[in-house]
C-alpha cells in the first residue's frame, strides 16, 4: 500500500519539476537583460531551486532504499543463521543420544526389545442354522420338485474295476472220509487191550484191506469146509 503511494507521488513530483523547468526556461528566454526584469530573475532563481530540491530528494530517497535493503538482508541473513544454528544444535543432540545408546550397549548389552502383542483372532463366523425338518404331509414348503431326467439309452453297469476281488461263494464243506468199522475182537492170544483204542487206518489202506478180505472171502467160500478143523482154522484166523 504505502509503495504504490510512493509510487503515484513519485512520478507526480517528476512531472511537476519537468513543467515548472519549462516554464523557467521559457521566461528567461524571453527576457532581453539578467536586470532589467524581474521575471527574468524569479524565473531564474525558480530554475536552480527545482534543480537542487529534485537532487535532494532523488538523494535521499535513494539512500533510504538502499539502507532499507540492507536491512533486509541482514535480517536474512540473521535469520538463516539462526535456522543453521538450530539445525546444528539438533544434531549435535542427536549425535549425543546415539552416543551414550552406543556407550550403554556396549557397558550393559542391547536392552531387550518388547515382543509384539499378537493381533487379536477374528471373530468366528456364526454359526448356520440348523435345517428345519418339516413333514411333507403337513408343510408343503418342503416340497421340491426334481427335473424330469431327458430320455437317453439305458444306463449299463459301471465295468468293474481291475484291481476290485470277485466275490467268491463260500467253499462247500469236504465230505467226510469213510471209516470202516473195526472188525470184531476175536478171542486169542493176540487180543487188544481193552484201555487202548485201535488206530485209524488210512483211508486207501482200508481200501486195500477190503479188497484182501473180498478175495479170501471167495476162497473161503469156494473151498469146501472139513469138519471141526475148517471151523478151527477158520475161527483162529
Amino acid at each position: 500500500m504505502w509503495r504504490s503511494c510512493r509510487r503515484k507521488l513519485d512520478w507526480a513530483l517528476f512531472w511537476g519539476v519537468l513543467v515548472l523547468s519549462f516554464l523557467n526556461l521559457s521566461r528567461i528566454n524571453g527576457a532581453e537583460s539578467w536586470t532589467a526584469n524581474a521575471q527574468v530573475q524569479a524565473g531564474a532563481i525558480s530554475l536552480v531551486g527545482t534543480g537542487i530540491w529534485s537532487i535532494w530528494y532523488y538523494l535521499r530517497y535513494d539512500i533510504r532504499h538502499h539502507r532499507e535493503l540492507e536491512t533486509r538482508y541482514a535480517v536474512a541473513q540473521a535469520l538463516a543463521a539462526e535456522r543453521e544454528a538450530a539445525a546444528h544444535r539438533r544434531a549435535v543432540a542427536h549425535n549425543e543420544t546415539a552416543l551414550a545408546e552406543a556407550v550403554k550397549a556396549s557397558l550393559f548389552g542391547p536392552e531387550p526389545v518388547p515382543a509384539p502383542e499378537p493381533a487379536p483372532a477374528p471373530p468366528a463366523p456364526p454359526a448356520p442354522p440348523a435345517p428345519r425338518v418339516n413333514d411333507p404331509f403337513t408343510d408343503t414348503r418342503s416340497y421340491v420338485r426334481m427335473p424330469r431326467p431327458a430320455p437317453g439309452p439305458p444306463a449299463h453297469p459301471a465295468p468293474a474295476s481291475f484291481h476290485a476281488h470277485p466275490t467268491l461263494p463260500p467253499p462247500a464243506p469236504a465230505p467226510a472220509a469213510f471209516q470202516a468199522p473195526p472188525p470184531p475182537q476175536r478171542g486169542g492170544r493176540h487180543r487188544r487191550p481193552e484201555g487202548h483204542p485201535p488206530p485209524q487206518p488210512h483211508p486207501r489202506r482200508i481200501h486195500e484191506v477190503r479188497a484182501e478180505l473180498d478175495e479170501l472171502s471167495d476162497l473161503l467160500r469156494k473151498e469146501p469146509k472139513d469138519g471141526p478143523q475148517g471151523g478151527r482154522k477158520e475161527q483162529e484166523w
